[in-house]
């Protein structure tokens, strides 16, 4: 690679295996279309990296993809799933920092850095490095634009979420009520909920936010963050550069239906008919919830998805 010519990007995810592999992907995605990055991914640990994570790094390109494992931090017991991954990242900001210093000291030197959502510290070392700041949600963006619209409805809402009288109401949504926000949202109080409120302070501050969604699956949503918005800030553009699934699964960023049975059904139906419902990896229903969940479904009249693990043996 002609280093006249390189221009390099540091990249930083969060311990969660379905954070760490969309971020990846994104990675593998840019450098395609663009020979001329690269891209070093800086991957904070709080234990032995699991097999899926080796596997996928090793089909990254070496020559235009690195990656540094930091030392794993030692993390409190009994932390929920957020928790972790959040304290994970803040524990290694001494490391990533020093991380950051070399790399900008060498050829190309960095002229960007793109975090995930729950690596939102790390956004405070761009401007020490005179870097241009990205964020990575591998979310859908009808949930970037509720964490927009999170920190209006903390300054307007006294009450918990789930009390609330009536629906809450984006442009390009369709409303929801309170109770159907994610866990860290329904308990005020708590640290996980003053964390997330924190990450989406420091959104409204980057110089762009990549969503891993389509207009296709999101159509009013995208064009309405696409058109901008202001609370006491104005957001951030925002660009949809889905789908990014893993390599070889899926649409696997090539296109086409890989001769996957599910996908080829997804061709033949009509638009907006189908719900699409899946958890990620950090998401597990007990049976008894599964159970619900699938009479709801068949109660819908919909057809449906959906993207299913083992049932976990206690609800969460």
């Amino acid at each position: 690679m002609d280093e006249s010519k390189t221009v390099h990007i540091a990249v930083v995810p969060s311990a969660g295996f379905s954070h760490l592999i969309p971020i990846l992907e994104f990675s593998k995605r840019l450098v395609n279309l663009h020979p001329h990055l690269h891209v070093t991914c800086i991957i904070p640990t709080h234990g032995p990296p699991p097999s899926a994570s080796k596997s996928i790094l090793e089909t990254l390109p070496s020559q235009n993809i690195t990656s540094t494992f930091l030392p794993p931090v030692d993390l409190p017991q009994d932390l929920d799933t957020v928790s972790q991954i959040q304290l994970t990242v803040t524990l290694s900001l001494p490391l990533i920092h020093q991380t950051l210093k070399s790399l900008s000291s060498t050829t190309p030197s960095l002229v960007a850095l793109v975090v995930d959502t729950f690596a939102a510290e790390v956004l405070d070392f761009a401007k020490e490095f005179n870097l241009l700041a990205y964020v990575y949600f591998p979310l859908a963006a009808t949930t970037v634009s509720l964490h927009f619209h999170m920190l209006k409805l903390d300054e307007e809402t006294s009450c918990e979420y789930r009390d609330l009288d009536g629906p809450i109401e984006m442009k390009g949504c369709v409303p929801f009520h309170g109770k159907d926000l994610y866990s860290p949202a329904q308990d005020r109080s708590s640290r996980a909920y003053k964390m997330m409120l924190q990450r989406i302070k420091r959104f409204f501050f980057v110089d762009g936010v990549f969503v891993n969604s389509f207009l296709e699956m999101e159509s009013g949503v995208i064009r309405a963050l696409e058109k901008g918005g202001r609370w006491k800030y104005k957001y951030p553009p925002v660009y949809a550069v889905g789908p990014i699934v893993q390599s070889g699964v899926g649409f696997g960023g090539g296109g086409g239906s890989n001769g996957l049975e599910c996908v080829e059904w997804l061709d033949r139906q009509k638009d907006c008919s189908v719900l699409f419902v899946c958890f990620g990896s950090g998401g597990t229903l007990s049976q008894e919830q599964m159970d619900e969940l699938a009479l709801g479904l068949e109660l819908s009249g919909h057809r449906f998805l959906w993207v299913l693990r083992p049932p976990s043996s206690v609800a969460n």
